[in-house]
């Protein structure tokens, strides 16, 4: 299974198409739920958590073959540059605590 996160945007969207599209299996990963369903209707696996979240993510990449991520802005707060740190710190974490062999971030 390959995990995919930024399906809300273009580009994730995409890479999760493709996936699809090459009949692999995926989990999307998204903020809000109601993302999610669309989703899911495409056959996709829907986790729904914050990237920020070092253990939900962890849990999401757990015996996945690859990991495709962006490095989301957090544009509502005051220092844009340490919400980003947060994000990367969390998502370096679980992708070596998970043992994902494979990331595109």
């Amino acid at each position: 299974m390959f995990i995919v996160a930024g399906v809300s945007g273009h580009v994730g969207a995409v890479a999760a198409r493709a996936l699809l599209k090459k009949g692999q299996k995926i989990k999307v990963i998204v903020r809000d739920a109601q993302k999610g369903e669309a989703w899911s209707k495409e056959g996709a696996e829907v986790a729904v958590g914050d990237l920020a979240n070092k253990a939900f993510l962890t849990s999401a990449l757990k015996g996945a073959k690859g990991f495709f991520t962006l490095l989301p802005p957090d544009f509502s707060g005051t220092d844009l540059f340490a919400a980003q740190k947060k994000i990367a710190d969390a998502i370096a974490g679980a992708v070596k605590d998970s043992g994902v062999p494979h990331v595109v971030m």
